[in-house]
């Protein structure tokens, strides 16, 4: 007979790449033809977590499955046959996704103010920051250009974004300028267009008035230049 691990797979493998646990279970059932034991369920739970880098009692060895919507829902998925999707799929998938990962990141602050900070433990998170620019790079000489995405740093952003840049201007988003390919708040919507770095602004006029008049006046002379 297979092991747990085995059939697990396979039973992901039925059902999509990706299913809720009870679901899961029901498959793992059906492939073991009902020889299962007393304890069968928490033997797949902890196969799960066992080979799961998203769980604290990852072993540190194979990295197979991942919890599609974070910790304690129950829903998991099939790491090796979710990040063969194409670049469609990944946007696709971003754009369906994002409203509900923004609610997945509500928190509040020590304050008690209401805020969104970035969690990784995610299916949003992991498409923008690692499929979506692994599979922006197959098409990309990465000697001349280098890619960044990202969902935030500590705060979540407004909408995901990635951008290619050209190493002879720059390799952060935080100076100069390069492509960038940004979603809207809603993530309906994306947009490719030619970013301008705020950050650098902030480096020398501070978070004020100035720093916006100053890009804008940069942004001008740039769609002049262009």
């Amino acid at each position: 007979m297979a092991t747990w691990k085995e059939d697990i797979i396979q039973a992901l493998k039925n059902l999509g790449g990706k299913a809720h646990r009870f679901e899961l279970h029901k498959e793992v059932a059906k492939i073991r033809n009902g020889k299962l034991n007393n304890t069968w369920t928490q033997t797949i739970q902890r196969e799960l977590e066992t080979f799961s880098s998203d769980s604290d009692a990852y072993s540190g060895k194979e990295d197979i499955f991942y919890m599609v919507e974070g910790k304690g829902e129950g829903v998991w998925g099939l790491r090796k046959l979710e990040r063969n999707i194409n670049l469609l799929d990944i946007l696709k998938k971003i754009s369906s996704g994002w409203i509900e990962y923004r609610k997945f990141c509500q928190s509040t602050s020590k304050i008690g103010a209401s805020i969104k900070i970035k969690k990784s433990n995610h299916e949003i998170a992991r498409l923008v920051e690692k499929d979506w620019p692994n599979s922006i790079s197959k098409n990309v000489n990465l000697k001349k250009y280098a890619i960044d995405s990202s969902v935030g740093k500590g705060n979540l952003v407004p909408g995901p974004w990635l951008t290619i840049m050209d190493k002879s201007i720059t390799e952060t988003a935080q100076e100069m300028y390069y492509i960038a390919y940004l979603f809207s708040r809603s993530a309906k919507k994306l947009y490719l267009s030619i970013a301008i770095a705020g950050t650098q602004f902030q480096h020398i006029y501070g978070i004020s008035n100035e720093a916006v008049e100053k890009i804008e006046i940069f942004k001008n002379q740039f769609q002049q230049l262009f």
